[in-house]
């Protein structure tokens, strides 16, 4: 079995017109989100082996605020520009080179790419998780996904099924 998390950033500033977008902060908003679903993985047991994060600076700040003690805990994490703005075929190719040895994946990246990643490959989901998914992805929302596969490059299009989709509005 593997299982495959994906992590949208939290809510970005747009305060600054002239900043590149790979350099945009946290907004407030954001940066209150960002600890928030950090605490609910925590409280629910959710620890990725392994966490694939986007270069920009929200995704980067995402993860600190998420993970705060990522550093004294052991989380392996691999930074990849190849993850900012990725259509879903990349993304797939991130996932692909994991080692086997890793059981569970957090990616934590941007829209519309997660979404349609997401959206891809589940087939079946608990309740409404994939009805509230196809309607939108909000930012520091995090979807759960498992697989029945031996190795990360035997993942493929509807083969999941969505264990859970959390957003930070069910937890506030």
């Amino acid at each position: 079995m593997r299982e495959l998390f994906l992590f949208r950033h939290a809510k970005s500033s747009w305060s600054d017109p002239d900043l590149d977008d790979h350099d945009r902060p946290l907004s407030a908003r954001g940066s209150a989100a960002a600890p928030l679903m950090g605490a609910y993985m925590r409280d629910n047991g959710i620890a990725p082996e392994l966490v694939l994060c986007s270069t920009s600076l929200r995704t980067r700040q995402t993860l600190d605020l998420a993970f705060p003690t990522a550093d004294d805990d052991g989380l392996a994490v691999t930074f990849t520009r190849e993850i900012y703005e990725a259509p879903p075929s990349a993304l797939l190719h991130c996932i692909a080179m994991v080692d086997d040895d890793v059981r569970s994946l957090m990616i934590i990246g941007h829209n519309p790419g997660s979404q349609m990643l997401a959206m891809q490959l589940v087939a079946t989901a608990q309740g409404d998780a994939l009805e509230r998914l196809s309607g939108k992805f909000p930012t520091a929302a995090l979807a759960r996904i498992v697989f029945q596969v031996d190795s990360w490059r035997g993942i493929e299009k509807a083969q999941g099924h969505l264990v859970q989709f959390i957003v930070p509005k069910q937890l506030a």
